[in-house]
């Protein structure tokens, strides 16, 4: 057995010791290239080391490209101080062809990596929906049993996987990836959703916009749809006059416009009122403006505050104690507002 560390010093180097065998054999913590971290800051992490050497020991070949590895690795470093490049438009032609090869390549693989992952996840929810039915068939609650066995953080993104995966025949267009996956499942009513594929249905009759060797951003994605979906709501409530400009700063709320939006707007329309107003709220507020109250749902308003009020006027009718307390005043007032609305009405009807 070795002896217990009987300094400070032999502890540290003691600790350094343990670290470095924590290491998988053959890696030593010091860096064998310049873009290599030491392995001693991350040493006491087994998990770490092993997610980060397949990341450092990478030449190109999850490029699929170490020739043009080696080639773009090869030009930074030459011109990395670009203000010694002598021959700068010879260069930058040099580098312009270089990075439209290197862009289109890591477009490719970082698709198709997502392409594969969103498979596993789109697996994923369908287990997690199997689960999730079992658990409520064990009389258990279905998110304080995922928080009591998982990772609570996780629940949100595993949702949206666990709602495509209801969809049938999805994981057939991973590819697709994600968020247009569930893009195209906003668009899809409870008839199509019954289909046997309603994804392939969708696609014969829409089409769809996506090209792995230029696309890259979730988040214009995500923003483009968006603005194409709204689009297509608006266009068929009849709604064409909204501008193109309005359509897209209601998407950079992620405002997604819903049947009740879409109601107030006609609403709206229909009597003549300033649309432009109201849909500037409804960007301010980022999608929940005041209710829009038409003549008919005024009208349903007014009845239940005066059912309310009867009642009320039943109880203080029998309780002098209760009516000795009210002001006469509010009670003129209330009859004469009634008076007006008597003879309105008699006058509309004659």
């Amino acid at each position: 057995m070795s002896k217990k560390p009987s300094s400070k010093k032999s502890k540290v180097d003691a600790q350094k010791g343990n670290k470095q065998e924590s290491l998988p054999e053959g890696v030593t913590p010091e860096p064998q290239d310049e873009e290599h971290m030491h392995l001693k800051l991350i040493a006491d992490n087994k998990a770490l080391v092993k997610f980060y050497l397949p990341v450092s020991d990478d030449d190109g070949q999850l490029l699929g490209d170490m020739e043009l590895e080696s080639q773009v690795k090869a030009f930074c470093d030459q011109y990395g101080n670009a203000s010694t490049i002598d021959k700068p438009d010879e260069v930058l032609e040099e580098a312009k062809k270089l990075a439209a090869r290197y862009t289109l390549k890591i477009n490719v693989v970082e698709n198709s990596l997502r392409a594969t992952i969103n498979k596993y996840r789109i697996r994923q929810g369908i287990l997690f929906n199997i689960i999730k039915e079992l658990v409520r068939k064990s009389k258990l609650n279905w998110i304080d049993w995922f928080k009591e066995n998982f990772d609570a953080r996780e629940l949100r993104s595993l949702q949206d996987y666990m709602k495509l995966a209801r969809i049938k025949n999805i994981i057939r267009y991973a590819l697709f990836g994600k968020e247009r996956l569930l893009q195209i499942e906003r668009q899809l009513d409870d008839g199509q959703k019954e289909l046997d594929d309603p994804i392939s249905a969708f696609l014969e009759e829409n089409g769809i916009d996506f090209n792995p060797e230029h696309e890259t951003d979730d988040q214009k994605l995500r923003f483009e749809t968006d603005i194409a979906i709204n689009r297509q709501k608006l266009n068929g409530e009849g709604l064409e006059d909204i501008t193109d400009e309005v359509v897209n700063d209601i998407a950079e709320k992620g405002i997604y416009l819903t049947n009740g939006h879409l109601r107030n707007f006609n609403l709206l329309k229909d009597s003549g009122e300033d649309l432009s107003e109201y849909i500037s709220k409804l960007i301010d507020t980022g999608g929940k403006p005041k209710p829009i109250e038409t003549p008919d749902s005024k009208a349903k308003r007014f009845k239940n505050t005066v059912d309310r009020f009867l009642n009320q006027a039943d109880s203080a009718l029998n309780d002098v104690q209760y009516l000795g307390e009210l002001n006469l005043e509010i009670i003129q007032r209330i009859t004469e507002k009634i008076r007006q609305i008597e003879q309105k009405l008699e006058s509309m009807n004659n």
